[in-house]
């Protein structure tokens, strides 16, 4: 059974308090950030410039360690060979005084020494050659009086349709050739990479002939050098190399061969288009081209 509770007039006249009501938020429209992009583009430039330099210079240090390891080699090899070359030189005294007695083992050891020096010569050439990896030889171009090598890399690399930023060069400069052969000094283009090197070299031999004209535009005017002569980018090859290059030339053309190269630093003829290349390392390689 259900009762009626007591209530108490002032209960009975209260009224429960309404809720209150809250209000929300109000946003502006549009974005609620405020980005300065220009100031955030010129943060991230700053960033990549940063990265970029310590890229570049981390890149230029390890060049630079490759190079004094490789200097150290050379200079530990050229004294190897001096003292061996005493030797030899005391050992063929001997022979000269006494010819008649000389013992055996002077004979064998003369010939030991002889080939370890013919090894040594070698090897340093060797590390001679690899030290060249990076560099493109340019050959043939006349020289003027306050030259910029620098515009003309670009200027070339724009014949040759490829890409090069100054970040890409490391030194341009002109060597006399050891040969003299009264021609302009050739300059030396030391890149970067191999692969950059690679493809100069490529996109040279692509193009095919080359004239000074194009790449000087007549701006030069030397004494016995006009500006359709041709100029040449090759690998560049220590001296002994050029030499052996010009002897296979020579030799190829004598025995009828039809292509004659160059490719990584290492050279090669083939007598038709079918044949095999062959590959020449040294003077004893020459008897291979029959």
């Amino acid at each position: 059974m259900n009762r009626i509770k007591w209530k108490c007039s002032a209960c009975k006249t209260k009224r429960k308090a309404a809720p209150s009501a809250t209000t929300s938020p109000t946003f502006p429209m549009g974005s609620p950030l405020n980005v300065d992009t220009e100031a955030l583009t010129k943060y991230m430039d700053s960033k990549f410039a940063n990265l970029s330099q310590q890229w570049r210079d981390d890149l230029n240090s390890a060049i630079l360690e490759v190079s004094r390891t490789f200097r150290n080699d050379i200079s530990a090899l050229e004294n190897r060979m001096s003292t061996w070359e005493e030797r030899v030189a005391q050992v063929e005294s001997a022979a000269v005084m006494s010819s008649s007695t000389l013992p055996s083992n002077y004979i064998e050891e003369n010939a030991s020494l002889r080939h370890e020096l013919e090894t040594l010569r070698n090897r340093l050439d060797h590390f001679d050659q690899a030290s060249r990896n990076c560099n493109v030889e340019i050959q043939n171009v006349p020289e003027s009086k306050g030259e910029n090598l620098m515009q003309l890399s670009f200027a070339l690399s724009n014949i040759l349709n490829v890409e090069l930023k100054d970040s890409d060069i490391k030194t341009v400069h002109r060597v006399a050739p050891g040969v003299p052969a009264g021609r302009p000094k050739n300059i030396i283009l030391q890149l970067t990479t191999r692969r950059k090197r690679d493809d100069f070299i490529a996109a040279a031999r692509v193009r095919g002939t080359l004239s000074v004209d194009q790449l000087l535009g007549g701006s030069a005017a030397v004494s016995g050098v006009t500006n359709n002569n041709r100029f040449y980018v090759n690998e560049h090859l220590t001296l002994k190399n050029k030499i052996l290059f010009s002897k296979v030339r020579q030799l190829a053309k004598e025995k009828g061969y039809k292509y004659v190269w160059v490719k990584n630093l290492c050279m090669f003829v083939r007598k038709t288009d079918e044949a095999k290349a062959i590959q020449v390392r040294s003077n004893d390689d020459l008897a291979k081209l029959v």
